[in-house]
């Protein structure tokens, strides 16, 4: 469950370009190439997402459908300072699994895009630690803050979330700048 800021830098293997339409751009680079992300996933240009540097100025209509190419079958490394590191899995079917600091489990839920809101509900016996309000009912987040708080995205449930396991616990801070960079602790 989240809370969105935004991390504006995404460290020397990642970035962010801004086009001529005022769409940034989220790129993983390595020597001026599209680097591996993870062992098997290749950042093809087909699978750049762009993200608008103004949100707020898409109508929502046009928001709502770009959110689903945005999210859904991808692995969104998201950042902000309340819940720090979190990494969810949009399955297109409608199940969402998410990965949060020092969690021993992926949790699972689901998603839907409604309008200018992105809605993910959590079981019942989930609980938020920032919001202190336990799971099971629909709760909606601004698409626009949400896109604010994406550090990273690649193709298919890059860590196989949707097994429900994750691979070693996350930390929360510092962020990580790409999902390349997501590793365990030494």
């Amino acid at each position: 469950m989240m809370g969105h800021a935004c991390c504006a830098t995404l460290g020397p293997w990642s970035g962010l370009e801004l086009d001529g339409t005022g769409l940034r751009r989220a790129v993983i680079r390595l020597g001026g190439q599209l680097a591996t992300l993870l062992e098997g996933v290749n950042l093809k240009e087909r699978d750049r997402i762009e993200l608008p540097d103004s949100p707020e100025q898409i109508p929502t209509e046009e928001l709502s459908a770009l959110a689903t190419q945005w999210f859904s079958g991808r692995t969104v490394l998201y950042y902000n300072t309340a819940h720090g590191n979190q990494i969810e899995y949009y399955d297109p079917s409608g199940w969402l699994y998410l990965w949060y600091p020092r969690n021993k489990r992926a949790v699972p839920g689901g998603w839907y895009i409604e309008g200018e809101d992105l809605y993910a509900r959590y079981g019942p016996n989930t609980y938020n630690p920032v919001t202190r309000r336990y799971g099971g009912d629909w709760q909606r987040s601004s698409l626009v803050s949400m896109i604010r708080d994406v550090v990273d995205s690649a193709p298919r449930d890059v860590f196989e979330l949707s097994t429900g396991r994750v691979p070693f616990p996350l930390r929360a801070h510092p962020a990580y700048p790409s999902i390349a960079a997501v590793k365990p602790e030494p």
